[in-house]
């Protein structure tokens, strides 16, 4: 309809996350496993590829914890970001590759604090392979004090 009218598609951002209801987020992690707990851990290495404002964007899997950036739902609430895989094929899958879309990005979103979870997990061995005894009391300093942000107890607080 846009392209009738003279329209094109300049940027295409895309995001999902399967989040409990803030009061039913209660555990360390603020999820619940709707899938597959693995492919869950194994989305949080995947290499990520998305083009943005031009320019092509890849992070190894390896880094894509530290690639997560906020995403403010409202004024009252904001989420992570993680990149979700190869977005550049979507322009295509999507009908919208002829329009050059300087921006297409496919994301997933998390409560504040996941990434820095699942990373800390994976430096002290959760994961598989070695562990890191300097993370883990990194990671325990950083919540003793509250950096890692603490999740709303209801949708009341959401809104």
């Amino acid at each position: 309809r846009e392209r009738q009218r003279g329209g094109r598609v300049v940027a295409f951002r895309s995001v999902c996350g399967g989040l409990p209801a803030p009061e039913d987020a209660n555990n360390p992690l603020g999820y619940k496993f709707s899938w597959s707990p693995m492919g869950v851990l194994r989305a949080s290495g995947a290499d990520a590829k998305w083009e943005e404002n031009g320019k092509i964007v890849e992070v190894p899997g390896g880094d894509l914890l530290a690639a997560a950036r906020p995403f403010r739902l409202n004024a009252a609430m904001t989420l992570e970001e993680l990149p979700n895989r190869d977005s550049t094929k979507y322009a295509e899958l999507y009908g919208i590759e002829e329009d050059s879309p300087q921006t297409v990005f496919r994301g997933t979103l998390r409560y504040p604090g996941w990434s820095l979870l699942m990373w800390a997990c994976r430096e002290i061995g959760l994961f598989g392979g070695g562990g890191n005894a300097e993370t883990l009391g990194a990671l325990g300093s950083r919540l003793r004090s509250g950096g890692v942000g603490a999740l709303p107890q209801s949708w009341g607080e959401v809104f």
